[in-house]
């Protein structure tokens, strides 16, 4: 990078717009907290939209469905993302939270239930995942998934 004000935050293909702002904003925000200020601005970011764009009833559902059907691991990581709504949640944040033994912990739980999501939810996930920020991947899972999982615990 050229210009120490630079940064450079990675969002893979299909985050949403809400998910871009969130991330930019909590970069700033930490940046603004590293240099003593409290000065964040208020991000606005246009990104397309796609088509097939979950309804929050939709993305309720799904993710009723995914926490019912999981086992292992990612029960407590769904639990713990629920316990977090609207708020980036590092893979190491998750990670450690959750005891794994290991970095290879995450990506191995994330690669099943990718398996799974692709043959059983056409694709579709509960939450976001690897959004790209401070030098961390990160979750992002909606109040509307949350509050759906938080009903379905028992």
């Amino acid at each position: 990078m050229s210009n120490s004000n630079d940064f450079h935050l990675h969002l893979h293909e299909g985050v949403s717009a809400e998910a871009a702002r969130v991330a930019v904003e909590a970069y700033y925000a930490a940046q603004a907290a590293r240099n003593g200020t409290t000065a964040s601005p208020r991000v606005e970011v246009e990104a397309d939209e796609p088509e097939d764009d979950m309804s929050a009833e939709d993305l309720a559902a799904l993710a009723t469905r995914a926490y019912e059907e999981s086992w292992g691991n990612m029960k407590p990581l769904m639990e713990y993302l629920a316990d977090n709504p609207d708020r980036l949640v590092s893979y190491t944040e998750a990670s450690e939270a959750l005891g794994f033994p290991s970095k290879l912990s995450m990506p191995g739980l994330l690669g099943a239930f990718g398996r799974r999501a692709n043959h059983r939810y056409g694709g579709a996930w509960p939450f976001e995942k690897a959004i790209w920020a401070d030098d961390d991947s990160n979750f992002l899972m909606s109040e509307a998934a949350a509050e759906a999982i938080r009903r379905a615990r028992k």
